[in-house]
């Protein structure tokens, strides 16, 4: 039998060096998003509980903090200041199908023009918007359950692609043996550097 838990999910280091990281709980909001610093320290980064932890990611500038609780279907956008109180008044930046079930947000990451990346768990596609969170673009993905993406190779002009074969029976998975796998494509784009923990 299954024991509800909770486990690390998602997480970022912000442009300040500290490590933003959010939990998950198995079947309710019983989970919270956390800031390590560089002495080590922590605290409870957002004040509400949430179930599933994802798309942390910060402004180019560190200015504001992105972050999903996935089943809510919303990404939010806070103000945030490292090394201040913790951040409150989110805005929605947006929002990712309706209703209850699939699709939801997953993880995200930042590219060199401040337009956030999101890969959509069970859309199959990853989505760029724009810093006012309207939609600029859409790239599809032969694999459905799409878990986060981010920039890499030499020049930061790879967007990698990672997915899950979670929630998917074996006949699925055969159908489509690219269920989990990982995909690169270059978008027109550069990613940011992702910053360093400082501990």
């Amino acid at each position: 039998e299954r024991v509800d838990c909770v486990r690390l999910n998602d997480g970022r280091v912000d442009r300040s060096g500290r490590f933003v990281c959010g939990a998950i709980h198995n079947t309710e909001p019983a989970a919270y998003v956390y800031q390590l610093a560089a002495d080590l320290t922590s605290r409870r980064l957002l004040p509400d509980a949430v179930q599933i932890s994802n798309s942390i990611c910060f402004s180019p500038a560190g200015d504001v903090l992105y972050f999903a609780d996935s089943p809510t279907h919303d990404i939010l956008a806070f103000p945030y200041a490292s090394d201040a109180a913790p951040p409150s008044a989110p805005r929605v930046f947006a929002t990712v199908g309706s209703g209850p079930g699939l699709p939801v947000p997953d993880g995200s990451c930042i590219d060199e023009e401040g337009c956030l990346w999101n890969a959509q768990y069970g859309g199959g596609k990853v989505v760029r918007y724009r810093p006012d969170g309207t939609v600029d673009r859409e790239i599809a993905c032969p694999a459905t359950q799409l878990t986060c993406c981010g920039f890499g190779g030499p020049d930061l002009d790879v967007l990698f692609i990672t997915s899950a074969r979670q929630n998917l029976d074996e006949s699925a998975v055969e159908a489509n043996p690219l269920h989990g796998a990982v995909f690169a494509v270059r978008p027109g784009v550069r990613g940011l550097p992702e910053d360093r923990f400082r501990g």
